[in-house]
């Protein structure tokens, strides 16, 4: 569940501070309390930037995140890279080798008169889409990024994903209401009934009888196409299409894994699925159970 699981997160980050220098201590927490807050996007990737170099005294920074595209990097927030080269590395959104190679290349480049470190690449973790990165480097110096160094940018790109997690979850929620508001005829219709399971549209929650599921925004998409139309089977590329918003939905098995999910917070018995079957040769089909 994603609120089980974002609390965990926080957990997990509250025990890792133990033992960090002072100043970086102090840095963390005063992070985490103005994320705590929800941010826009730019602002929470200005205020993470900051802390990082201010405390893991780097010159270049660049934080890249995953938006409305599970598979493309775009750069939110660029430091230290001339304004010409910033545009380009936000110009067209890329895979993370991609990415961290373009880096690579516009700081090695032959009209750049400044000698770089190596470069420190940190994934940004995010329950609700796939792990962002942030890239560090130092000028003028091959000092290598020590133990405490990465432990704290573990630290950081951890308090970044939770604010990046807490934004998406917001956004989803906001464009639900958003949707019922803008369909009159629907207005005063929260819920949606598919047999004995009741599907709140606003909050995300689902009712089965007396047992209760909390769907991820991604589970709760492919949801909501299945119980438009119960009983309807939908293809595989029918369904990533829906989840990616894109004609292009590279390997179809990736199906499978969200509808396996999905069947473990639905079903009795996910290995005998009675709700959400399968229709031989054609795809996936959600069954209304009384």
């Amino acid at each position: 569940m994603s609120g089980e699981l974002l609390q965990g997160r926080r957990l997990k980050l509250a025990a890792s501070e133990a033992n960090r220098p002072p100043g970086q201590l102090g840095g963390l927490r005063t992070l985490a309390a103005v994320l705590a807050s929800p941010l826009p996007l730019e602002q929470i990737a200005t205020v993470v930037a900051e802390a990082a170099l201010e405390f893991l005294d780097v010159q270049i920074l660049v934080i890249a995140v995953h938006i409305d595209d599970q598979r493309h990097l775009r750069a939110v927030h660029v430091s230290g890279v001339p304004l010409s080269r910033q545009r380009r590395l936000a110009a067209d959104p890329s895979d993370e080798a991609s990415l961290v190679a373009e880096i690579q290349q516009l700081l090695g480049s032959p009209d750049s008169s400044r000698i770089v470190g190596p470069l420190e690449v940190l994934p940004i973790p995010q329950v609700l889409c796939p792990r962002g990165l942030i890239v560090a480097a130092r000028l003028g110096s091959t000092r290598p990024f020590s133990d405490a160094d990465r432990a704290f940018a573990s630290v950081l790109a951890g308090i970044c994903g939770l604010a990046l997690d807490r934004l998406r979850l917001s956004s989803e929620r906001s464009r639900a209401r958003a949707a019922l508001r803008s369909r009159p005829q629907a207005q005063d219709r929260t819920h949606l009934r598919v047999g004995d399971m009741e599907i709140d549209l606003v909050e995300h929650r689902i009712s089965i009888g007396s047992r209760a599921a909390t769907l991820t925004p991604s589970e709760f998409r492919l949801l909501m196409l299945l119980a438009v139309e119960p009983g309807r089977p939908r293809s595989r590329q029918e369904i990533l299409q829906h989840l990616w918003h894109s004609e292009h939905v590279g390997d179809e098995r990736a199906c499978d894994v969200h509808i396996s999910n999905l069947r473990r917070k639905l079903e009795q018995d996910p290995a005998r699925p009675v709700r959400l079957v399968t229709v031989r040769g054609v795809g996936y089909a959600l069954v209304a159970r009384s």
